[in-house]
């Protein structure tokens, strides 16, 4: 006899950070809650901010959560670099 699996709701909780977002506005979103406590996906491609400075900025705020930093990189050096600065993850995209 098949029986069913007992289910867990877990709240998810993310957020996507645009590289191009400043120091002072990522301080302000973390006092008002509003950073995750799980995960951060930052964007690296940006015209303004790199996504390096991006995710030492977020780590400068002791920012806890896992950062999983996605874009085209155009070397190896570049993932590590991001790597190094306090990413946990590097995921290539378009």
């Amino acid at each position: 006899m098949n029986t069913p699996l007992a289910h867990t709701v877990h709240s998810a909780c993310m957020v996507l950070v645009d590289a191009d977002l400043e120091r002072s506005v990522i301080a302000r979103l973390r006092e008002n809650g509003a950073l995750p406590r799980d995960v951060a996906i930052v964007d690296i491609r940006s015209h303004r901010r790199s996504g390096l400075a991006t995710v030492h900025a977020l780590r400068a705020t002791r920012f806890a959560a896992a950062l999983i930093g996605v874009g085209a990189f155009h070397s190896i050096d570049d993932r590590i670099a991001l790597l190094d600065a306090g990413a946990d993850q590097v995921l290539h995209g378009p």
